[in-house]
């Protein structure tokens, strides 16, 4: 297991959150090291506690012993032993035999971070240094790293991430009214793809001649099904 150290990590406002991808390349300025961990988030919003996407949580502790405004949820005995399908039944109110989340699979990420997620705090960190705490947090089954600059009140994710080719099998229309008519996922041999598109693609791409064409997904891997793990949209493959 990770070894890790409590760490009182103040953030400053959540809505002015600035999160950006690793470019992989070194860093200036003090960053406190994280785990990403693969859980649901969920965040209070007007006295009610709602997921990233503003569906109301279910099943959670009914007094919280510490004040949190931002946290992931993952139920097992640790977060490594997580599954995110597990959870998600568990607080979206599905027909889940567990009713109840425990108070130590809430793992708070802001005002204050969860000290179990710590790492160390980098200094002008180089790429290596960056490199080898991702290796070393993805060896104990976390997702990936999160770093945090107080400075500058930025957060950048570093991910295990790669592209894969795939063949639409299906296009879904969104019932949305602010989308009607448009995309709003691909159906692949490999999953669902529903992010990365334009307001633009998604008015084009609602378009029946492209099932059996190929596209370019980055992900973070593939489950042990073999589907897309976190599927984004590059481009369409006109060559293949």
């Amino acid at each position: 297991m990770l070894t890790v150290t409590g760490q009182d990590l103040k953030i400053k406002n959540m809505k002015e959150m600035q999160f950006k991808e690793w470019d992989g390349k070194k860093l200036q300025g003090t960053w406190i090291v994280s785990i990403k961990i693969d859980g649901i988030q969920a965040r209070m919003l007007e006295g009610r506690i709602v997921s990233k996407n503003g569906k109301e949580l279910h099943h959670l502790p009914q007094i919280m012993e510490s004040k949190w405004e931002l946290a992931e949820i993952c139920v097992g005995r640790e977060w490594y032993q997580a599954s995110r399908g597990d959870t998600w039944s568990i607080v979206s109110a599905s027909k889940s035999d567990r009713r109840e989340i425990l108070r130590e699979e809430i793992y708070p990420l802001w005002p204050t971070l969860d000290p179990r997620l710590y790492m160390r705090t980098l200094t002008d960190p180089l790429a290596f240094q960056i490199k080898r705490a991702f290796k070393v947090a993805r060896r104990e089954g976390a997702e990936g790293l999160v770093l945090y600059n107080e400075a500058e009140d930025l957060f950048i994710k570093v991910k295990n991430q790669q592209t894969i080719d795939t063949r639409i099998t299906g296009l879904v229309a969104s019932d949305a009214k602010s989308h009607r008519g448009m995309l709003k996922e691909f159906i692949t041999e490999m999953g669902k793809v529903g992010t990365g598109f334009t307001r633009e693609q998604r008015k084009l791409y609602m378009d029946e001649s492209l099932i059996g064409t190929y596209i370019e997904v980055k992900c973070m891997g593939l489950t042990k099904n073999g589907k897309f793990d976190h599927p984004r949209f590059v481009r369409l493959r006109e060559d293949k």
